[in-house]
């Protein structure tokens, strides 16, 4: 049973983050070259990843393959070059997203906390996740057929990155791109358990 909320639940986006009494906008925030002073990033997954999978029910494979994909890093903050928006930290959370979880977590943690950028992740992730494992499902019992699963689930997955069809399919080409390539470097990513 997983702890995430719905991600169209929260409709309100703060037009400004507050950190050590000064207010940022998200471009200020994102366009910094380091995270404010007193703020210390934390990096590495170590110390949450057993905890996200647990609490989410997202397997850790799941969120590696992503990672993987996306190859984002602690601090990143990236302009879309097509939508203009910004993509944040290991996991590349889109800034569409902050106006529901900015309800739990500031920005500045979505980029320069890894744990906190692997929980946002949960949240957009999720219903995609779930979808996901339910169609590998069908294909599998239903017409027995481990390629077509393998393609609808990566499809279903893609959704993280994008909801638009022609980029949702090249997301999940790279998906698979990336799931071939841990294979055959010795990263092993299964999508689940």
């Amino acid at each position: 049973m997983s702890i995430l909320l719905p991600l169209k639940s929260v409709e309100a986006a703060a037009a400004t983050y507050q950190y050590g009494g000064k207010d940022y906008s998200v471009d200020q925030i994102m366009s910094m070259k380091s995270p404010p002073s007193g703020y210390t990033p934390q990096v590495g997954l170590d110390s949450c990843s057993n905890r996200l999978e647990k609490s989410t029910g997202i397997s850790g494979n799941a969120f590696n393959l992503i990672k993987l994909t996306e190859g984002g890093y602690n601090g990143m903050a990236i302009r879309s070059k097509g939508s203009g928006t910004w993509d944040i930290g290991k996991y590349s959370v889109n800034e569409t997203h902050l106006k529901v979880l900015s309800q739990y977590m500031s920005p500045f943690d979505i980029r320069w906390n890894d744990c906190a950028n692997g929980v946002a992740s949960a949240f957009v992730l999720f219903p995609f996740y779930e979808a996901s494992k339910k169609v590998a499902v069908r294909e599998i019992v239903k017409n027995q057929d481990p390629y077509k699963a393998i393609e609808k689930a990566l499809y279903e997955l893609a959704g993280y990155n994008s909801q638009t069809e022609v980029i949702r399919r090249q997301y999940a080409k790279k998906l698979a791109w990336m799931l071939l390539r841990s294979i055959y470097e010795g990263d092993e990513t299964r999508l689940w358990k």
